[in-house]
């Protein structure tokens, strides 16, 4: 099983972690980023990809989240976000194992406060993270097209995800999603789960298994 842990880092928005000691065998680690030297992502253990271009930060971490997947040709890909760090390789790779002998397609874990798109909604309105008309309107949207809010809510910042082509199919409509409301990409995840019927497909973790591999950093702005 080949296993690629990719991440994506624009506009000095977060710190590249030191996965040196982190490689294992048939194990890729890759960054994706247009701030990163060549340098530091091999000091600190990371092939690197740079993306120059006219999007923001924001658009162009979700265009590598979500919808460079079908050019990757290993069976198992980790998306993490940049401030995510790993604390147990070993155990992200149990994961990985699990979900590439299972039937389902992709591992998501729970959201660890909220248990709705409406309550994320409202959180984002309170923080002010996406026009509070923008954020009623998408929501409306998601209702009006038959939407019950009830596929639950989940972190988005960490998935494991099998290489294929329902994979690929599902990110290009979250993509399309995002692109509709380009703000918050963990509001648009239930709706495209209910939209492409992926329910499913998912592989349910806790909040805290999640974090029993992965360590949540502050941003650097």
């Amino acid at each position: 099983m080949q296993t690629l842990i990719y991440t994506a880092i624009f506009d000095n928005y977060d710190t590249l972690q030191n996965v040196s000691d982190l490689h294992r065998p048939n194990v890729d680690f890759l960054c994706i980023s247009n701030n990163i030297s060549e340098k530091e992502a091999a000091s600190k253990g990371w092939k690197l990809k740079l993306i120059q271009n006219e999007k923001s930060g924001t658009e162009l971490n979700r265009l590598v989240k979500l919808g460079t997947s079908h050019l990757f040709d290993n069976d198992i890909n980790v998306y993490i976000d940049g401030n995510k760090w790993i604390t147990d390789i070993n155990l992200l790779l149990e994961y990985s194992r699990k979900l590439y002998c299972s039937n389902k397609y992709t591992l998501l874990a729970k959201h660890w406060k909220r248990q709705n798109v409406f309550q994320e909604c409202c959180e984002v309105i309170r923080l002010n993270k996406a026009p509070m008309q923008e954020t009623i309107n998408i929501y409306k949207y998601y209702v009006n097209n038959g939407f019950k809010d009830n596929e639950g809510l989940y972190c988005a910042s960490v998935q494991i995800r099998k290489n294929t082509k329902e994979v690929d199919k599902f990110l290009e409509s979250w993509y399309e999603e995002f692109l509709r409301f380009p703000y918050r990409d963990q509001i648009s995840l239930p709706y495209v789960i209910y939209k492409e019927n992926f329910k499913n497909k998912i592989y349910d973790i806790s909040p805290k298994e999640l974090l029993n591999f992965v360590q949540h950093r502050s941003h650097l702005r």
